[in-house]
């Protein structure tokens, strides 16, 4: 003879047959109104009061989420490694593709050398050579301000 068992809405625990206690809710003329069984009225208080299961320790829902219990480590499957495969594509064979591929690099390398060198020149045609015989910077006056040692 087999026990048909019911389960706690709020605890998780289960519930043999004649204990615990059922609520329905009265929400309006419904139907199909929800049944809630509950395992104790401590239960069914919580559930009234809005409880969050998930926050109460000694629930199922709790202990689950927080990996408590006699819970068997389930040996984790190692992902496979993607293997990469090079097809040739229409109009193009695999040795042109790969060919491509390593060129590429060079291409864009040499285009970006390009354009250093062309600023590079720019930045030298716009300074001219400065004559600066004969001429000195004028020194800042230090006041006295500003050389007070406390801050």
């Amino acid at each position: 003879m087999s026990l048909k068992f019911d389960q706690c809405h709020f605890s998780g625990l289960r519930i043999y047959p004649g204990h615990g206690i059922r609520y329905v809710p009265v929400i309006g003329f419904q139907s199909t109104r929800p049944v809630f069984a509950f395992v104790t009225s401590k239960c069914k208080g919580l559930f009234d009061n809005r409880k969050n299961p998930r926050k109460i320790s000694w629930t199922q829902m709790f202990r689950r989420m927080h990996k408590k219990g006699a819970v068997s480590e389930i040996k984790r499957r190692r992902a496979r490694k993607v293997q990469k495969v090079e097809r040739s594509v229409v109009g193009l064979e695999l040795d042109d593709l790969r060919k491509r591929r390593v060129d590429l690099p060079k291409r864009k390398l040499t285009a970006a050398e390009q354009a250093a060198l062309a600023e590079k020149r720019e930045k030298t045609k716009v300074r001219a050579p400065r004559a600066t015989a004969g001429f000195r910077r004028k020194e800042k006056s230090v006041s006295r301000a500003d050389t007070s040692s406390h801050r």
